[in-house]
């Protein structure tokens, strides 16, 4: 009886025991959780130090749980310590392999570290765990971009986008794999789909806009440019660009006051001036094109067509000494410049300096075999030096080129 007595108190004592010990677990991870909480709530908050204070506490209480270290390491991910971060995060993924997030994040440490085989590994492994995991689609769809994998890129990126349509990111980085890709339309039809979201993004109605004019497209690039334009007036190369569609639209007016608007903003003012210029010039006022033209090259002087133009437009006025100077000065910044060799050439003729003429259109004609006017001004030239079998034979040239002027001057002085 003694001894049956004694094995009920043991097994008492032993199930008081249980019970002591599954309390204080119970106990332990109730204040780990606690501290989980808390660390997780400063995290939150962006309050990195006070969260990795909380989630040691969450360690301490309960060193065999994942979360606390996941969460450590997120909050030393965001104070840039790349080394603690990663650490904790494998402390994580060996106490429990299940969670996406976890992989997720040490993807985003791998990418810091310029490790791209290992981030593109775990952004997957985050994904087969978490089909639904729209930024593990959209981190890993960055890191194919970044290895040159451009279509591939866009598939995920797509994916994230499907998974959240709210994801502007997604967006605006498929529109940069394939505007690299020159697939202009696809861009746009991504412009179209994050303005479904967004119709007050002034700088997607700009870049549609923008896409619209490699189209060529120019009336839709227009009413894209002017909603920009409304939604945020002070964006001067939405009017610099507007202006543009509406030169290729023959409406000069209004591309006169786009261009004036955007040297207001004092948007790419050298080429606002030089896009101005064109249009006084096709609205036949050289004196206005002349002036604009000046300020281009006081603001850009590196721009061969502008000096180019200025040539021409002295050319117009007469002035052809005025006119060599800047072709000469074309020349200089571009001396593969055959028209400003060949307008050279012209001014220079009008001159009468006739030897330094076909110097010119020596150098036109070497640049470009095929330029008929140069051989029929060349031919011009050595005819006003009494050459006449010379300039002859560059006039048969020309015709054969298509220059019609040559016929009657052959007709004129060759037989």
């Amino acid at each position: 009886m003694a001894t049956k007595k004694y094995r009920s108190l043991f097994i008492a004592v032993i199930v008081i025991i249980i019970g002591l010990f599954t309390t204080l677990f119970i106990s332990r991870n109730r204040i780990s959780e606690h501290y989980l909480a808390k660390g997780s709530e400063y995290l939150e908050q962006k309050e990195f130090e006070k969260a990795v204070k909380y989630y040691n506490k969450a360690i301490k209480w309960n060193k065999q749980a994942a979360m606390p270290y996941l969460g450590k390491g997120k909050a030393l991910y965001y104070k840039d310590d790349m080394s603690a971060a990663l650490e904790n995060i494998n402390l994580s993924i060996a106490r429990d392999s299940i969670f996406a997030e976890t992989y997720y994040y040490r993807g985003l440490i791998f990418v810091k570290q310029n490790d791209t085989k290992n981030s593109l590994k775990d952004f997957t492994t985050a994904i087969s765990l978490d089909s639904l995991f729209a930024l593990a689609y959209y981190q890993r769809g960055l890191v194919k971009a970044g290895m040159g994998e451009l279509k591939k890129s866009i598939e995920d990126y797509k994916k994230a986008i499907e998974i959240d349509k709210d994801m502007v990111d997604a967006y605006l980085k498929s529109i940069e794999a394939k505007s690299a890709m020159e697939d202009y339309m696809g861009a746009i039809e991504d412009y179209d789909r994050l303005l479904a979201i967004d119709s007050m993004n002034a700088d997607a109605y700009y870049n549609r806009g923008f896409f619209k004019m490699s189209l060529a497209n120019y009336i839709s690039a227009i009413d894209d440019l002017s909603k920009a334009i409304k939604i945020k007036p002070e964006l001067g190369e939405a009017y610099y660009h507007r202006g543009v569609s509406y030169a290729h639209e023959k409406q000069l007016e209004n591309s006169i006051k786009d261009f004036t608007k955007a040297i207001e903003l004092k948007h790419r003012p050298g080429k606002s001036y030089y896009n101005r210029a064109l249009s006084y010039l096709h609205s036949r006022n050289p004196d206005k094109a002349f002036a604009d033209l000046k300020k281009s090259v006081e603001n850009d002087a590196t721009d061969p067509q502008a000096f180019f133009l200025l040539g021409v437009t002295s050319s117009m006025k007469g002035d052809f000494k005025g006119s060599v100077d800047y072709y000469s000065n074309a020349i200089k910044l571009n001396p593969g410049f055959a028209d400003a060799y060949f307008n050279r050439g012209v001014s220079k003729g009008n001159l009468k300096l006739y030897e330094q003429a076909i110097a010119d259109y020596n150098k036109a004609i070497e640049l470009n075999n095929n330029y008929a006017d140069a051989y029929y001004s060349r031919g011009l030239s050595k005819i006003n030096l009494f050459r006449y079998d010379d300039g002859c034979t560059d006039l048969k040239k020309a015709i054969s080129l298509g220059n019609k002027p040559s016929v009657e001057l052959a007709a004129q002085f060759c037989k």
